[in-house]
């Protein structure tokens, strides 16, 4: 089943460039798609390999902040199904160019999201938030520790 669904997908991807489908916003958002319904049928496979693939030609794209926005929380999504870390890193940086693109946009399209989504946008603001501004290590305190003396000797 995942052959003949990850075969579809290529299919339409193909057809799409053979096409000569010029409109890139239009080609971003259809990519967008199918990556959301491999995920919807737990193709994760597809998801990668189409994520990836405009990941990679995404400055060559332009995408818009709402289809960064919808990498970003597709990527998370990814993160749930599979245990590679990589899926995080390319989410934050996807949530981090849609604030740099246009930070109003970027919150009216995190906020205009569904409420079980709610969870990839905290954890996301949250990791891009240590980002840009980490932790001073000078003000942690030092980690509660047993004295040596409270444990009890056996002979």
């Amino acid at each position: 089943m995942k052959k003949l669904i990850t075969a579809f997908f290529t299919a339409i991807f193909t057809l799409t460039i053979a096409c000569g489908c010029s409109d890139k916003a239009t080609e971003a958002a259809n990519r967008l798609a199918e990556a959301q319904d491999a995920i919807a049928v737990n193709d994760v496979d597809a998801a990668i390999h189409i994520l990836h693939n405009l990941n990679d030609l995404k400055d060559e794209k332009g995408l818009t902040v709402s289809q960064l926005g919808r990498m970003s929380i597709l990527y998370m999504q990814l993160t749930d199904r599979t245990d590679d870390s990589d899926n995080v890193d390319y989410a934050v940086n996807c949530y981090r160019e849609a604030f740099a693109l246009d930070p109003d946009s970027a919150r009216a399209f995190y906020s205009s999201l569904p409420r079980e989504d709610d969870k990839y946008v905290m954890m996301l603001a949250g990791i891009s938030g240590n980002i840009d501004n980490p932790p001073s290590l000078e003000d942690a305190e030092e980690p509660d520790s047993i004295p040596a003396d409270s444990f009890p000797v056996v002979f």
